[in-house]
């Protein structure tokens, strides 16, 4: 089962990468939709947070709240599915040919993604519930209090979520400069490995 989620790769080009004609292996498909999930829902809970934040503090708003917790903790969900499925199913090599330096910084890059997809709805849920809030989900099911409103873990939280949030947009910029790195520079088909495969 497993070695049918990834894709056999043949005879390397001349200068040790995969040509455009060749085959590339890539990421599973259940990898490729849980990477793009991630990355669409990571996108509209910050913009629910920025725009929270720009606006006065009103009642009206608090449903948005409610989706922003919700939409975080669905992120640790699947963050936690991810790296379990790592371990069922490893990713591809690397390209032939790919420096070492590259395929490191690739590597402690998902490390710190990973890490920080994990911190943020972690301390949301501390920073909502020491503050008396604990997230209702998709506005409708409450989530049990695993203690009481606590002033100085709410201080802790907020700290620590506000500098996972800032670490987020440093790995989202380093993780776009790379694609634009493989796809305009150097021109090889790392990113075709988290796309579906064409059809013939």
């Amino acid at each position: 089962m497993i070695s049918n989620l990834q894709e056999a790769s043949s005879n390397d080009g001349l200068d040790g990468a995969p040509t455009a004609t060749m085959p590339v292996q890539r990421y599973g498909g259940l990898y490729q939709l849980m990477h793009w999930v991630t990355a669409v829902v990571m996108l509209v809970v910050i913009v629910l947070g920025w725009v929270m934040h720009v606006q006065p503090d009103s009642p009206a708003l608090y449903p948005l709240w409610e989706w922003h917790k919700t939409l975080g903790l669905f992120v640790l969900i699947i963050t936690a599915i991810r790296l379990v499925w790592r371990l069922i199913a490893p990713p591809p090599p690397p390209l032939p040919g790919q420096p070492a330096w590259d395929h490191r910084l690739a590597q402690c890059t998902y490390a710190l993604f990973f890490t920080a997809l994990i911190g943020m709805p972690v301390t949301g849920y501390l920073l909502s519930t020491a503050g008396g809030y604990p997230p209702t989900l998709f506005n409708l099911i409450p989530t049990p209090a695993l203690f009481g409103k606590d002033p100085k873990i709410e201080a802790v939280a907020h700290w620590l979520h506000l500098t996972s949030q800032w670490l987020i947009y440093g790995l989202i910029l380093l993780h776009l400069a790379g694609v634009v790195y493989h796809v305009a520079i150097v021109r090889d088909r790392t990113l075709d490995r988290m796309l579906p495969q064409p059809l013939d």
